[in-house]
């Protein structure tokens, strides 16, 4: 029996010492295995965060030991699976969706509360409601002077729709909400604005405009179509030449998203998609090519459309989603231009280079405020300072004019002469650059921060001595 309990004994010893060093050696991998898998490639994009990874510090800068710990928080091996793991977990467990800006609402669909300003009618400040005025006053202004027709909407968020069901704990004022105050200033200062909210509250009883889990901070196919059903009623009655915008222009099929967008949390959900039956337009981008606009930047000829109005759609990320907004006009009009909201500054530059005759300026009810492509700065950047600033008329001799180039176009595709340079003195003083040519106003993107600017044409054969300039400063500076 002792001799047994001595062979036990040591049995058990040794059973421990290897649970022992499994346990270490599992320990060891869980920290070596992460580090041995961390991604050190340059310029990478998160597969769940929508943003660019962060990068390891170059310089001596004061927060480095704060740079360093977010990179290897971006960038430490294995990351997408324990985050998608933990996502599971919380919804399994406690029916919490563990992501940053959503959560489940009182019917398990999900919402975005990344801004829930308008959903709670807060208070906004009066002077951002007067910069936005001024903003697209400005901008009707430019669009008056090019002969353009300027039309201004917000889309909806999902809870202005879906109010009942959105997530408890936000107290709701009993005032208008931001974008009642919003469309109220507008109309006041004579913005042509569509609203599509009290439409969309009908519609979606019909029909779902929104997703249930997929891209919840954005409208469905369904969503978008009736939208631009909406726009393209209220502008029609202006231009009669465009025509009623018909379901049956598109083939209309569903898809299954296995995943929550940018994640790799499953939901399996069945998404509305939409695509052209017909598409005899030519995309012709050679002027962004050269320009190089933020984001998105976009534009289409038809060539079976040539006696139809043109088109400019100037928005955010709603006018991708479910769809492409040009899918709705590009075949409907002659030219179609969709630009995105973050080229704020250089709006005046697109509207004068194309000449569009209907331009539609879009923004979402949660981007308004300081942390988005609608802050008071960028506000201000892109107001126009007609009859507020003083006004110098230059000659092409005085515009520190660097060079001409020419970009040739095809049977389809227009010339392009750019004309590129640097205002003298004109460092963080130059507000907006103009031209005339033959009758014809042009705007150029200008680079405050160093006085240079550059001006598009449609066109070749320029001559020099025909063009007159008019210089716009900043009062503060002058």
């Amino acid at each position: 029996m002792e001799i047994t309990a001595r062979l036990f004994i040591l049995d058990f010893n040794l059973i421990m010492k290897k649970i022992y060093y499994i346990f270490v050696c599992v320990v060891l991998l869980i920290f070596i295995c992460p580090g041995m898998f961390t991604n050190t490639k340059s310029n990478q994009k998160s597969a769940i965060d929508n943003r660019m990874l962060a990068e390891f510090p170059t310089d001596c800068q004061n927060d480095w030991n704060e740079a360093v710990e977010n990179y290897l928080e971006d960038r430490v091996g294995f990351r997408n699976m324990f985050i998608t793991g933990y996502q599971i977990s919380m919804d399994k467990l406690f029916h919490i969706f563990a992501r940053a800006g959503y959560s489940y609402g009182r019917n398990g669909e999900i919402y975005s509360v990344e801004d829930s300003a308008t959903y709670q009618h807060r208070d906004v400040e009066d002077e951002y409601i007067t910069l936005l005025t001024d903003y697209l006053v400005g901008t009707q202004s430019i669009c008056d002077e090019l002969g353009a027709s300027l039309y201004f909407f917000v889309a909806p968020n999902k809870e202005t729709i879906l109010y009942e069901d959105y997530p408890l704990g936000y107290n709701v004022h009993h005032q208008p909400n931001r974008t009642d105050r919003i469309y109220s200033a507008l109309n006041d200062a004579g913005i042509k604005t569509i609203d599509v909210r009290y439409d969309f509250l009908e519609m979606e009883e019909k029909r779902k405009l929104f997703n249930v889990k997929y891209d919840p901070a954005h409208w469905n196919g369904f969503g978008h179509y009736s939208a631009m059903n909406i726009i393209n009623a209220v502008i029609s009655q202006e231009y009669s030449e465009l025509d009623n915008l018909s379901m049956e222009l598109f083939d209309v099929s569903t898809k299954t998203e296995q995943y929550f967008n940018e994640s790799f949390f499953p939901i399996h959900e069945e998404v509305p998609t939409f695509s052209l039956k017909q598409d005899d337009t030519v995309q012709d981008n050679s002027l962004f090519e050269y320009t190089s606009p933020l984001n998105y930047a976009l534009h289409w000829n038809n060539p079976k459309g040539r006696n139809l109005p043109k088109i400019m759609f100037i928005g955010d990320s709603y006018l991708g989603t479910g769809f492409g907004t040009e899918i709705c006009f590009k075949t409907r009009c002659s030219e179609f231009t969709r630009i995105h909201i973050q080229n704020i500054a250089d709006i005046p530059f697109y509207i004068s280079y194309y000449k569009p005759d209907i331009v539609v300026i879009e923004a979402v009810e949660r981007v308004f405020g300081e942390k988005s492509f609608w802050s008071s700065a960028k506000l201000q950047s892109g107001f126009n300072p007609h009859g507020k600033s003083i006004m110098n008329t230059y000659s092409i001799e005085d515009m520190g004019m660097m060079k001409w180039s020419v970009i040739m176009g095809t049977e389809t595709n227009r010339n392009i002469t750019i004309l590129e340079g640097e205002i003298p003195d004109g460092t963080n003083r130059i507000e907006v650059v103009v031209c005339e040519y033959k009758g014809e106003l042009f705007y150029a993107k200008v680079d405050k921060s160093t006085g240079g600017y550059c001006f598009a044409f449609p066109f070749s054969g320029i001559s020099a001595d025909e063009i007159k300039f008019d210089i716009y400063y900043s009062d503060s500076n002058t």
